[in-house]
């Protein structure tokens, strides 16, 4: 699957508990790396909103987690069900910006990946 920076994918993440399918934004091609979208706004996740209104896979509004990524498996991407639009691209750039637990040179890595 040609998975590209933007992207939401739906995919099967194992390093979390339970292990589940899960809703995540692509951060990193070169790295495989991914925020992933919940549905609680929990505080230590250093959340952004993501819309249903705008993301109709959504079952209500929800927050991408931009406190720490996870490495996504192209073999376990299910599908990509939709992409992050411009401006939704800039906010997750200018919020990831002011990001205390993500090292400055993933920091790059990733604003670099998100241009």
């Amino acid at each position: 699957m040609d998975v590209k920076v933007g992207n939401i994918i739906f995919y099967y993440q194992d390093s979390i508990y339970p292990p589940k399918h899960k809703y995540a934004i692509v951060i990193s091609t070169v790295k495989k790396w991914c925020f992933l979208i919940n549905s609680e706004n929990r505080e230590h996740y250093h959340c952004l909103p993501i819309s249903k209104q705008s993301h109709d896979f959504l079952k209500h509004d929800s927050f991408i987690s931009c406190s720490n990524f996870f490495e996504y498996d192209s073999n376990k991407v299910k599908k990509i069900v939709g992409n992050l639009s411009k401006s939704e691209r800039d906010a997750l750039r200018y919020h990831l910006s002011s990001s205390r637990t993500i090292s400055k040179i993933n920091k790059e890595i990733i604003l670099n990946e998100l241009d």
